[in-house]
């Protein structure tokens, strides 16, 4: 295509005008005059989300049709919907090249004009040789003398077609006219000069003005589709549109998420509390079968145990003491995200800060006084802190690390903080906090889990419920009991004499 800018009192204009496609006011130019599909690039990236959020649209109206509407959030839904089906249409017309434009669609039929053409060609032929043949056509002896000696003095065709009868020119236009006139009507395009004027036979088209009419029709399907696409960027102003769309269906995905997680999970509404966190039948949305716990740190509306801000819990290892903590904290962030909790009859204060401490066995040289240096400032800041602490001894030697968990579980009683500390050094702890206070302090509770034993597959049996007020012991006989009955040889023996001496009575 030829495109014509032209400015102030441009010389040239009439004459550039008339051989260009299009002409374009220097001053009103614009790079989307020329390349429109350059502003439409970025909807055809992203056609596959356009179609998402056009289905999901889609479904909120006729969710919210099926279950009454007001009026207003109708009206905004249905704008939504046809916005986005406009864009979709647009976008989808521009990624495969098909307009929905009737004069296009008849330009790419006329692409087959040769064709029809040899077709028409044909009707034409069978229909004048049937009317030729029906006829009993004479020549006068002097229109033959004639006709000789126009033979001889000019074009022998045309001296022939002076004397053929009327009506047989008469039959030859007609035939020519409603062919020439359905084809028109087919293509929308001028075929008027495609057939000859007098009568010939056998009729043909002329080849040199079909090949013109096809390169026009190129062009003229170059100028449409160009015209079409400059139409179709008045989409590009729903930029902003979209992406607000896009917005809104991150948020309706991340919502219909939560829901189906609360569903699936079977969550439920909290209760506020001042200073605590309890909970019933609670349960680690990380594990499958999870057994329900209930439990409760500080004070709530609960009576299921006393408000004590200072739990130190104890018992059987694989008891799933850790997994309490990992779902204390799991409730607390929850509720303090404002989502549903995996718990019944649940109470939760908001906190200041959240902390989850760990000790494990490979950190690095330091690690003692690293870990002091991170507890003794939560004994004295006053922020309103839920603090859940897993096996804080392992920072130095066991007899060392109960008293130096003693006197800091002696200090955060006495701030804002609620703690609960699992830990299997329980007994030598509360005798280090006796020995400071002279008994354990009201507002500390110790809690427990027991093993009872092993079953018939040599699983612990464990109660997973903490029993309030009760010391659990770690039992670590069980463990090893259950290794001496899948060995054998040595290792048999040897894992045997250890469980005799841990049952053995001092």
């Amino acid at each position: 295509m030829i495109f014509y800018l032209y400015g102030k009192n441009s010389a040239l204009y009439d004459t550039l005008s008339e051989i260009s496609d299009f002409s374009i006011n220097i001053d009103d130019f614009s790079i989307r005059d020329i390349v429109p599909e350059l502003f439409i690039e970025r909807f055809i990236e992203n056609s596959q989300k356009i179609k998402l959020i056009l289905d999901m649209y889609k479904v909120l109206f006729e969710i919210k049709n099926s279950r009454g509407i007001a009026a207003d959030d109708g009206a905004r839904l249905f704008d939504y919907v046809e916005k986005l089906q406009k864009i979709s249409d647009r976008v989808d017309s521009f990624s495969k090249g098909s307009f929905p434009d009737e004069r296009l669609i008849k330009l790419k039929e006329a692409l087959n004009l040769e064709e029809m053409v040899k077709t028409i060609e044909k009707d034409i032929n069978e229909r004048f040789s049937k009317i030729i043949e029906s006829q009993d056509i004479g020549i006068a002896g002097k229109d033959i003398l004639s006709m000789l000696s126009d033979i001889k003095h000019s074009d022998p065709l045309k001296a022939f077609q002076t004397y053929i009868p009327k009506q047989l020119e008469d039959a030859y236009r007609k035939i020519v006219k409603e062919s020439v006139d359905s084809l028109n009507q087919k293509t929308g395009l001028d075929v008027s000069e495609l057939f000859p004027e007098e009568v010939s036979f056998p009729i043909e088209a002329n080849r040199n003005e079909l090949f013109e009419i096809k390169e026009n029709i190129r062009k003229e399907m170059s100028k449409r589709e160009f015209e079409i696409k400059k139409e179709m960027m008045d989409i590009s102003e729903l930029w902003d549109f979209l992406n607000q769309r896009v917005e809104e269906c991150y948020d309706i995905d991340f919502f219909v998420a939560m829901g189906r997680f609360a569903v699936e999970k079977n969550l439920l509404m909290p209760k506020i509390s001042e200073k605590g966190l309890s909970f019933r039948n609670g349960k680690n949305v990380l594990i499958q079968n999870a057994v329900p716990i209930n439990y409760k740190i500080g004070t709530t509306n609960d009576n299921m145990a006393g408000n004590e801000n200072v739990i130190i819990l104890t018992g059987a290892n694989s008891g799933g003491k850790t997994t309490l903590l990992k779902l204390a904290l799991a409730i607390q962030i929850l509720f303090q995200m404002g989502f549903l909790v995996p718990a019944e009859d649940s109470y939760a204060s908001i906190f200041d800060e959240i902390g989850f401490l760990s000790k494990h066995r490979g950190e690095s040289r330091g690690a003692f006084e690293t870990s002091l240096k991170r507890l003794v400032p939560l004994a004295i800041e006053e922020k309103k802190r839920l603090l859940l602490v897993d096996e804080l001894e392992a920072i130095t030697e066991p007899g060392s690390a109960a008293r130096i968990i003693g006197t800091f579980l002696n200090f955060l009683r006495n701030s804002n903080t609620l703690c609960v500390i699992v830990t299997h050094l329980g007994e030598d702890i509360i005798s280090s906090i006796k020995s400071i206070e002279g008994k354990l302090p009201e507002d500390m509770r110790v809690d427990g889990i027991e093993a009872k034993g092993l079953d018939e597959s040599l699983e612990l049996i464990v109660d997973r419920q903490p029993v309030f007020y009760k010391a659990g012991k770690s039992t670590p006989e069980l463990i090893v009991e259950r290794l001496s009955k899948t060995t054998d040889g040595k290792e048999k023996e040897i894992y045997q004499k250890m469980v005799d001496i841990l049952r053995k009575k001092p």
